[in-house]
């Protein structure tokens, strides 16, 4: 008790509801509903099997009353019809409050008893009674979810069920989603006495000893969290692990907006013509849709997220790095640089309408930050078909498993060629991509193969470049027999050591 005085309990008389003739028909509804998580459904389920009755009256002096009336000398409980109509048509009149503010005779006024010999009931409807029968004063009908803490098994929906089965015969609901309760980051209840109380304000505002985290910190939290467990802890250091997390996801979209800020979506490029690279990004986007699209249905908020920040964490440290030489030195308007922009421009789509739910506004916020990006909250979820293919999985995990070999060979690939000893299998499938694709995708200077028969024998032979470093773009690709001569003017303006590459594109912009 919240006085912390001792309590005295004493027998009285109650009123009840017998929800054994109710428990059979409950059981069968419970069957029909969906609840997140999905084990939780045993426990409601042992609720309504172990509940034997449910007393619905209460002694207070507040509350909604139980319109019954006690004749004085007996005792006896009256009920009728010809009370009930009564009762409705005073409800019509003076509102639902008619039981405290008139009196027996103005109650009675117009029926066959004498007032004389009766007074009124003073024992109030549980108050899980007046919520449990919400779905009916307040929707006019079911609802298609409730949502509430994990210990309102025994409170809000049961009673919720039990109301609705004995008045309709079904379910008030279709689904239930259950949450933990917060608590402190050692794991303690929160208590304004103790003054470990984390207000939800005061993270999205700050304070004044501590600074805002917005909005999309705490809604990340949240999903990350609140979804994934009976007890959730929060506090500074949960807190600052979120605002880190968001950050992550914020600086790889910085990284898609600084790419695209520019781009004219007139000019995107068929999937068809896409370079390997840039279709296995879009096939990784897609495949983190499908996940996340069944996460969501599912009301796993928690795997959105980590989902997500598997994404950010794969493309930024493989596709970010490696696509920079196309998006940085490559023509403006070359085929490969538009190639580059067209997969940037759909995944940044693609993604912010994906993280709209959780983060919506950093979603909205990266939208209108550049101008051929829509607002993810008004176009929704954005994807196509066509982005999940099994030729680019195929592929790509064959280029996985050289990867890796080569990693194992240097951290400096990109100073290499490489000779692929490939099967006939993995063959057939990397040469429907040029090998200046397959080398992109390896991180190498370039790509030859050298077909073995035994899988066993799959390697890769690294040999190191022996061109110059070129001035503008960094690879090692200057081939001393082709450089060409440049005037005193021209060695003031550019470099000396440029690659084929840089040449034709620096030609390009002085035309």
């Amino acid at each position: 008790w919240r006085t912390k005085k001792p309590v005295f309990l004493r027998a009285s008389k109650q009123w009840f509801m017998n929800t054994l003739e109710l428990k059979a028909k409950a059981l069968e509804a419970v069957d029909g509903v969906t609840i997140h998580p999905p084990n939780a459904k045993s426990t409601l389920k042992g609720v309504v099997e172990k509940r034997p009755y449910w007393c619905i009256s209460r002694q207070r002096v507040w509350g909604t009353k139980i319109p019954v009336l006690y004749h004085k000398e007996t005792e006896e409980v009256v009920i009728s019809q010809e009370l009930i109509e009564r009762y409705s048509s005073l409800i019509d009149s003076h509102g639902t409050g008619f039981w405290w503010t008139l009196d027996i005779d103005e109650i009675l006024e117009g029926t066959s008893y004498d007032s004389s010999q009766y007074c009124l009931g003073n024992d109030i409807l549980d108050i899980w009674f007046d919520s449990g029968i919400s779905w009916s004063a307040g929707l006019g009908s079911h609802a298609h979810m409730y949502l509430e803490g994990i210990d309102q098994f025994s409170g809000w929906f049961y009673t919720s069920l039990l109301t609705s089965v004995a008045l309709t015969g079904k379910a008030p609901y279709k689904e239930i989603f259950v949450h933990g309760f917060t608590l402190d980051e050692k794991g303690n209840k929160m208590s304004k006495s103790v003054g470990n109380v984390v207000d939800p304000q005061d993270i999205v505002l700050g304070t004044k000893s501590k600074p805002a985290k917005g909005v999309d910190v705490l809604r990340w939290w949240v999903g990350l969290h609140a979804s994934s467990g009976s007890s959730v802890l929060v506090g500074d250091n949960i807190l600052a692990a979120s605002q880190v997390e968001v950050n992550k996801i914020r600086n790889s979209i910085k990284f898609c907006l600084g790419a695209v800020k520019d781009h004219d979506i007139s000019k995107n490029v068929d999937y068809d013509q896409l370079f390997l690279l840039d279709k296995i990004l879009l096939h990784k986007l897609k495949v983190f849709q499908e996940k996340t699209d069944g996460f969501y249905g599912g009301r796993e908020y928690n795997k959105v997220c980590l989902a997500l920040l598997s994404l950010i964490a794969d493309v930024s440290a493989s596709y970010f790095y490696l696509v920079k030489d196309r998006l940085y030195c490559d023509g403006e308007n070359s085929k490969s640089r538009l190639s580059a922009l067209t997969s940037l421009y759909h995944f940044s789509q693609g993604l912010l309408g994906s993280m709209a739910p959780i983060l919506p506004v950093l979603s909205e916020e990266a939208a209108n930050s550049v101008p051929c990006l829509e607002s993810p909250l008004k176009m929704g979820w954005y994807s196509q078909p066509e982005w999940l293919s099994s030729q680019i999985s195929d592929s790509y995990t064959v280029l996985e498993e050289y990867r890796t070999l080569i990693n194992k060979e240097t951290k400096k690939s990109l100073e290499y060629n490489a000779v692929l000893k490939v099967t006939q299998e993995d063959l057939s499938l990397l040469e429907n991509y040029s090998c200046d694709e397959v080398a992109e995708v390896l991180g190498v200077l370039s790509v030859q193969y050298d077909v073995v028969q035994d899988k066993d024998c799959k390697d890769v032979q690294l040999t190191p470049s022996t061109f110059g470093v070129c001035e503008r773009c960094r690879k090692m690709t200057v081939d001393p027999s082709h450089t060409r001569d440049l005037s005193q003017d021209d060695l003031e303006s550019e470099p000396s050591n440029l690659c084929q590459r840089c040449i034709r594109v620096l030609d390009d912009l002085k035309a």
